[in-house]
């Protein structure tokens, strides 16, 4: 999203929103051996750009200007012993 708010127009990122197929650097899961795969999510096509999923995403407004986010990562799928 940050890049389409930088660049794309208006009109694009309504398009985009309507039908996220249109999106020629749609964000896709990264996959292992074939097998989609959650824990990272690659950005268009910048093979350096990467997201991941978060719970309890907080936004923090300091002043007019400046905006800082803090997440906390997904709990694990894995039962512990």
């Amino acid at each position: 999203m940050i890049y389409a708010n930088e660049f794309y127009t208006c009109r694009e990122r309504i398009a985009f929103a309507k039908d996220k197929k249109l999106n020629p650097y749609g964000a896709t899961f990264d996959d292992i051996e074939g097998i989609p795969w959650q824990g990272r999510i690659l950005c268009g096509h910048n093979p350096w750009l990467e997201a991941r999923l978060v719970d309890n995403l907080h936004v923090f407004q300091e002043s007019a200007s400046l905006k800082r986010s803090a997440s906390l990562s997904r709990a694990s799928n894995r039962a512990t012993a």
